[in-house]
């Protein structure tokens, strides 16, 4: 349970990656996509929060059945209509009079999850995945690197310092973050210029003089 202050706080909130509500329980397909589009994770955010019985203006419409029928509704979708069945912590809390379920969903370690297409965050909106993309969740799932490169492109840096080892006169270069892959990444310096790097060579850190990510690796001859 969380306190009325950060009850408030939530219920005052934007939509974002992290944030989805859901005027009422009733659009159980649209519920059980945002469950799935949580638990996969795809940007690394640690998953996200669905409001039940709210407006998308913000304003209060409340759930019209009990805490309990609210409760065995919400987890039904997530256990019985998701694939691999996705774990829920579901709270109920009265807001202006009017009843409102706080749905938080973590990143999860069996993803990724389907109901049929599997479906990852853009935004303030769902999607579905591309088959590319449902690689990457895979090794999501154990690759700290490949969360990391995630969340990188979830938040537009997508320029990079590059720096190739042995450094030279092509040691430090920038370049564009065009591909992730469960085993390497696509590094774009320009139309016809592109190194293909193994994960397993690359090295993540950050260039404060540019400030923007950067990626060390070796250069192969």
């Amino acid at each position: 349970m969380i306190s009325l202050d950060e009850l408030n706080s939530l219920v005052d909130a934007d939509e974002s990656d992290t944030l989805e509500r859901k005027a009422s329980l009733a659009d159980t397909d649209a519920i059980r996509n945002t469950l799935i589009a949580f638990a996969n994770d795809l940007a690394g955010r640690g998953g996200g929060k669905i409001i039940i019985g709210q407006n998308p203006d913000k304003t209060i419409a409340g759930i019209s059945v009990g805490a309990d029928e609210a409760q065995q509704t919400i987890s039904n979708l997530a256990r019985n209509r998701c694939r691999p069945s996705i774990p829920v912590i579901i709270d109920i809390y009265e807001h202006h009079a009017k009843r409102i379920a706080v749905v938080d969903v973590k990143a999860s370690l069996a993803r990724p999850h389907f109901r049929g297409d599997c479906y990852v965050r853009q935004g303030s909106t769902n999607r579905v995945a591309t088959d590319a993309e449902i690689m990457v969740l895979h090794s999501a799932a154990v690759d700290p690197k490949v969360r990391q490169l995630l969340t990188w492109q979830q938040e537009g840096k997508t320029t990079l310092t590059c720096v190739q080892l042995p450094t030279g006169m092509w040691g430090l270069i920038s370049a564009e973050l065009a591909e992730i892959n469960g085993t390497y990444i696509v590094l774009r310096h320009s139309p016809s210029f592109s190194m293909t790097v193994p994960l397993e060579d690359l090295r993540l850190g950050y260039d404060y003089q540019r400030k923007q990510p950067q990626v060390t690796f070796q250069r192969h001859h």
